[in-house]
């Protein structure tokens, strides 16, 4: 009588054998064998994950406080064209413009490893739930919420003006997160900081119109659109 062998758990092994998309980030940063990179070349490292990893990637040095001269109007366009791509169902494409900058690898090393470090701890939370938040109509609906958020991160506000980054990056990354993901509460969240975000803005703007105001009045000055 042949003596079976006991099975193994191959489903157990095979997920733990799946790098975890933070871990994958790290090291396709890690690869690039020069000083800068640019967005074209992001973009075919990241094919294979798809647009929701690129605009993860393209999100994340804008979640530290570290100065990014130039590079939150470009990553703003190119997030644009990618939710674009997204809502429309077609391949993301750059224009020259766009897809010729540039970002240390250093720099995206550093804040792909700090941001590892923040997703080991929360990354297990990430799973399939309300998955219709991530597909059809709700889908589009997402990638409506990115352009929104993409539009703020591209306006020249001086980094001196607190979180006028992080926030939109914020919503960006937990859309995209959740897409990738399928976990429409991660969406969601993403939604509902995007509506803080232009809250926010909103105030930014009354409190320094209301600065400028005082300013021309001092100085007797009349401007129409003030």
């Amino acid at each position: 009588m042949a003596i079976q062998e006991p099975q193994k758990d191959t489903a157990h092994e095979s997920a733990d054998s799946v790098p975890r998309f933070s871990e994958e980030i790290l090291r396709i940063i890690a690869g690039f064998d020069k000083s800068h990179v640019t967005l074209w070349e992001l973009q075919a490292a990241l094919h294979e994950r798809g647009i929701a990893a690129f605009m993860v990637l393209l999100c994340l040095p804008f979640l530290f406080p570290m100065p990014l001269p130039g590079l939150s109007t470009a990553f703003g366009f190119a997030i644009i064209v990618l939710s674009l791509s997204l809502c429309f169902g077609v391949d993301p494409f750059f224009p020259q413009f766009i897809g010729k900058r540039t970002i240390e690898v250093n720099t995206l090393l550093k804040i792909a490893t700090k941001i590892t470090k923040v997703f080991a701890r929360i990354e297990r939370f990430f799973k399939p739930r309300f998955t219709f938040l991530a597909e059809g109509i709700f889908l589009r609906l997402a990638g409506i919420t990115i352009i929104i958020s993409a539009l703020l991160l591209a306006l020249p506000i001086p980094p001196i003006i607190l979180f006028s980054n992080s926030l939109p990056a914020i919503a960006i990354l937990c859309i995209s997160v959740g897409i990738l993901e399928k976990d429409g509460i991660v969406i969601a969240f993403g939604h509902l900081t995007m509506i803080a975000t232009c809250i926010y803005f909103t105030f930014l703007w009354h409190v320094i119109s209301a600065g400028i105001r005082k300013i021309l009045e001092f100085y007797q000055i009349t401007l129409p659109f003030f």
